[in-house]
């Protein structure tokens, strides 16, 4: 009896740790949340490092050309895992990164962030999104969470969501 009693607050105790802890993570700095406002890939090579797709709010893709044929000019910009593969193949090292808004620091400054992802994580986050990262080491983050912006038309007279098609979003 005493070591079921003993395991139960053991347990509580590291529940209670964790949970104590995961709701500091934003106030030590661990964790970020923001828009994503550009996405692109460097890789490395004997010459040094460069990007080969760069996409960002407001501006035109623009790919190198021995990649024109791996993105396209539009549209989301993922990574497949044929082309993860092929890239890591090919190049020294493969970085998939995103530009993200910061949250004010103490003295009001704001700014940008980078984060270095993994495939998925970057092909979780589209341009516009708004991500939660949790920053393990330097510029390598992990995408705890991605807030799509809301696509629904509003009816500006009102402020109301509307209903496409039904001659009330004009």
């Amino acid at each position: 009896m005493r070591r079921r009693a003993a395991l139960r607050a053991l347990g509580a105790t590291t529940v209670g740790g964790l949970a104590a802890a995961s709701g500091c993570l934003g106030a030590v700095g661990l964790t970020e949340r923001g828009l994503v406002r550009a996405k692109y890939i460097a890789v490395g090579t004997e010459n040094g490092r460069g990007r080969i797709v760069f996409d960002a709010i407001d501006e035109a893709r623009t790919v190198a050309g021995g990649h024109r044929e791996d993105f396209a000019e539009t549209g989301p910009l993922i990574v497949s895992k044929p082309l993860g593969d092929a890239l890591d193949r090919r190049y020294d090292g493969v970085d998939y990164l995103i530009e993200h808004d910061c949250a004010p620091d103490a003295d009001g400054a704001g700014g940008c962030g980078e984060a270095e992802l993994t495939r998925g994580d970057f092909n979780s986050v589209s341009l516009g999104d708004t991500a939660e990262l949790f920053y393990r080491e330097g510029n390598v983050a992990r995408v705890l969470s991605v807030s799509k912006p809301d696509a629904t038309p509003t009816d500006r007279r009102t402020d109301s969501p509307t209903a496409r098609g039904t001659g009330t979003d004009r």
